[in-house]
């Protein structure tokens, strides 16, 4: 045993060695009297590890008498169940014992030189066996302050008490013996204002006690409209103060969470909170009653769907946006599996702030630079929060679905009245914006890849600023230093993709040539001098980016084979070449599908991602993303479709025209690039009346479809991805499990170092020898360097029996490598209607 040299322990160890070590004949040996049975426990841990030998048995005083002269005469403690004066068969030797022992505990602990007040000992006398267990190793300056309070919380401290009152019936009970269990009945009652707690089961007194602290609860936010059980309220003072904190420890703590939500369901059940909770004509505070907050996102939901007007609603929402915010952090909104769903709203009133925001935005606009730098620094925020609430919800109370059309509404009006504004500055100019393409940006970046500098670029379809900002996020989360930057470029007009993906190529801004074949189906021919080949077709600007840079046919790859690969092996730089070029057209053909619109760009956005990390992982410390251009969507209204313009039409589409001696008294000219043929396009977001589809729009010269982003990553040469511990757990307890996920320490580096890379992980848990999947993580988690602590919800896959071994397997979501594994038992009783799956 180990401990501090003034311990009780080592005081006592010593006394009896003293005596033991005595050298005499014969030897020397020590009765101990207990009459109480206090000493025995104590005397079996001091006695560990052979620093004696000890004589504990429960054994007639008959057999032990015969056991002591048939045994070798040895220095030993005997112990013995009885007082001096009551021994019988025992005083034939223990009269040769060199010392007997009978003093009770607080007669040993005055010995050991702290002073106890009598009064206090009649009071804990019954707890001091289980206080003395628990302090035996403490030095003894820890002793001084030893009274009534102390002994309470060194036997059953808040995590005992936590522990007794978040068990449930899916878990193992906490085991505590009588003095522990005396000590818990009275913390409850005279440390928390509990209900008495009574024997043998704690079933019902759980529910009732979590009852009254959520009671109580309530009754703190609304002092003016506390709810009327007045029995289950704990009065002010110390009293709730240590229950409330009780409830705050019980919602932070991840071994709590799911039996502290099963039991509010049977607490809820014995309160009137939902009828208090009805009664609040404004959203209140977030409360730990599921009930309670059930029915404030009731009530919350039916107060936003009475209004009627747009800019109340705006106004309404944004002024409630941080209380929407503080239930959505909340137990409910956040933690529960069973969670409320707060974020629906939250979702509605953000979306209602940045359209507020931007209306209006366009009276500052003087020259084309004032709406390029309001679009790329703000504007851009208003296209993803308009994806969110275009795209369909299936999850949004029907209540909601009124105010999503009303904000649908509100967006498109922004939408318009910008790009009319956009328009006239356009008009005025009689230019595009003074911006480069995107492949005059990436063109140094290109030129200077080298095997020590290896180059990857993405060249995507239909790519809109606002998805690179959301994209370059991603890239530069988990990351010590900002890696990404997006800069603006411009798509060509018409902003469609055989002359915008041949102005993604490196360096070729002012040196191509464009012509439309006069025939029932137009063609474009797009060439640059020295290349034989037309660069509005895909394979021939490969073949010309195959040529100029001297690449392998390797260096040509699409973003499903990276993805199907899902190997950085299969990327690798010295393999591939140091410049590779990555195609993909997702965006593209899910906004011509109309799968966009419904689904939105989160989905997509992940892949690419994914595909980044590949790519640096394969060795590219420099990875662009370049684009031909963006889109919107909208379904014009009759009076938002216009005529085709006038003269020698070359081509067309519902947002541009191409031709010769073009005329339209409601159209925006402009020069083709490295033509002599005229392009015209609606102003705002019109359309003319010709072929293609409505809803998915590009082509033509709003903010959406003409600015475009250009992402720019870069890593060292030479980095390492943190390394990633999963917290132990024993049991797994529960079919919804939490498994908690931390950085750990990566070799040489730290967490500032700028050569160390996030990584996403997820967890799953097998068995360890057929590896079959029992549970896996929600979604992937992103890993920091020098980030904190994260609970995984786990989602059931299959079955398991009950006290079977698995293995926690915590890997790269990346290539699934395997960073760590831990070993857990499942221990869920469930009948077969408990594996629905």
């Amino acid at each position: 045993m180990n401990g501090a040299s003034d311990s009780l322990a080592n005081w006592l160890k010593k006394d009896i060695t003293s005596i033991l070590k005595k050298q005499i004949q014969p030897p020397p040996f020590i009765i101990w009297c207990d009459p109480d049975r206090e000493w025995r426990d104590i005397l079996l841990t001091l006695s560990a590890g052979g620093a004696f030998e000890l004589w504990a048995e429960e054994e007639h005083e008959l057999k032990l008498r015969e056991r002591f002269f048939n045994s070798l005469r040895k220095p030993r403690v005997i112990w013995i169940p009885q007082s001096l004066d009551d021994l019988s068969y025992s005083k034939a030797f223990a009269c040769d014992a060199e010392k007997v022992v009978s003093f009770s505990i607080p007669e040993v602990l005055m010995q050991y030189g702290l002073q106890i007040a009598s009064e206090d000992i009649e009071q804990f006398r019954d707890l001091l066996k289980s206080h003395v267990k628990e302090w035996l190793d403490r030095p003894k300056s820890g002793w001084k302050e030893l009274n009534l309070v102390k002994i309470k919380e060194t036997l059953i401290d808040n995590e005992r008490f936590l522990n007794v009152l978040c068990s449930t019936h899916r878990e193992p009970q906490p085991s505590m013996g009588k003095e522990q269990f005396s000590v818990f009945r009275r913390r409850a009652v005279e440390d928390f204002g509990l209900p008495e707690p009574g024997e043998p089961g704690l079933g019902k007194w759980r529910i009732n006690a979590l009852a009254c602290i959520l009671v109580t609860e309530a009754a703190e936010l609304g002092p003016d409209n506390p709810p009327g059980e007045e029995e289950k309220i704990i009065p002010p003072g110390r009293k709730r103060k240590k229950a409330l904190k009780l409830l705050s420890w019980m919602k932070k703590n991840i071994d709590y969470l799911d039996a502290f939500e099963l039991l509010v369901q049977g607490a809820d059940a014995k309160t009137s909170l939902q009828f208090w909770a009805k009664s609040f004509t404004e959203l209140p505070k977030p409360v730990s009653s599921f009930i309670a907050e059930k029915m404030f996102f009731k009530s919350e939901v039916e107060r936003i769907s009475r209004i009627g007007r747009p800019a109340e609603l705006s106004n309404y929402l944004a002024i409630n946006l941080a209380l929407y915010q503080a239930h959505a952090e909340s137990f409910w909104g956040k933690q529960a599996k069973n969670r409320i769903a707060w974020y629906k709203i939250i979702l509605l009133a953000e979306s209602a702030s940045l359209i507020r925001q931007a209306s209006g935005v366009q009276r500052l606009w003087i020259a084309l630079e004032d709406a390029v730098s309001w679009y790329t620094s703000k504007g851009w925020k208003v296209d993803h929060t308009g994806e969110s609430i275009l795209s369909e919800d299936p999850g949004l109370p029907d209540a909601l679905l009124a105010v999503r059309d009303m904000l649908r509404r509100a967006y498109q009006r922004t939408l318009d009245v910008t790009n009319i504004k956009l328009s006239e500055l356009l008009y005025q100019a009689g230019s595009e914006p003074n911006i480069n393409y995107s492949g005059h940006i990436i063109s140094e970046l290109v030129e200077r890849a080298s095997t020590r500098n290896p180059v990857a670029v993405m060249v995507l379809d239909a790519f809109r600023f606002d998805l690179g900002i959301r994209l370059s996020g991603l890239i530069n989360n988990g990351e010590p230093v900002e890696r990404s930057i997006v800069n603006a470029a411009r798509s060509p007009l018409p902003s469609i993709t055989p002359i915008g993906m041949t102005l993604c190529l490196p360096g070729l801004q002012d040196e191509i040539k464009i012509k439309v074949s006069a025939s029932t189906k137009p063609e474009f021919l797009i060439t640059v001098e020295g290349f034989k080949g037309n660069l509005a077709v895909a394979s021939d600007r490969r073949r010309w980016l195959k040529n100029r840079y001297k690449l392998k046919d390797t260096a040509f790859l699409t973003v499903s084979e990276i993805l199907s690969a899902s190997s950085a092996d299969f990327v690798k730089s010295k393999e591939r070449g140091k410049l590779l070029f990555i195609f993909g057209s997702e965006f593209d053909a899910e906004g011509h599908s109309g799968q966009l619109q419904i689904k939105g760009g989160d989905f997509q956005l992940d892949r690419y991602h994914k595909t980044i990390r590949l790519l640096r992982e394969g060795g590219y410390s420099t990875i662009a993303v370049v684009t031909d251009h963006g889109f919107f969507h909208w379904e014009p209204a009759m009076d938002e479709v216009e005529p085709k313009p006038e003269g020698e039409i070359l081509w067309d589409s519902r947002r541009a025209v191409i031709g010769r001696n073009l005329k339209s008294y409601t159209s925006l000219k402009f020069k083709l690039p490295g033509s002599d043929l005229e392009c015209m396009v609606p102003r705002s977001v019109n359309a003319y009346k010709t072929y293609g589809k409505i809803g998915f729009f590009h082509g033509g010269a709003t903010l959406q479809e003409l600015i475009i982003p250009v992402i720019v990553a870069r890593w060292p040469q030479k980095t390492q991805k943190v390394k990633a511990l999963i917290k132990p757990v024993e049991h797994i307890t529960t079919l919804s499990p939490r498994i908690e996920i931390e950085p750990g320490q990566s070799g040489l580096f730290d967490a500032t170092d700028q050569k160390l890379t996030g990584r996403r992980v997820i967890v799953k848990v097998v068995q360890p020898d057929s590896g079959r999947l029992i549970f896996i993580s929600e979604e992937p988690v992103s890993i920091e360097p020098g980030g904190d602590r994260q609970a995984v919800t786990l989602v059931f896959k299959n079955k398991a029996e009950f006290g079977e071994r698995l293995e926690i397997r915590l890997l790269d979501d990346d290539d699934e490598e395997i960073l760590e594994t831990r070993p857990v038992i499942f221990r869920v009783e469930a009948d077969e209607s408990d594996w629905d799956y």
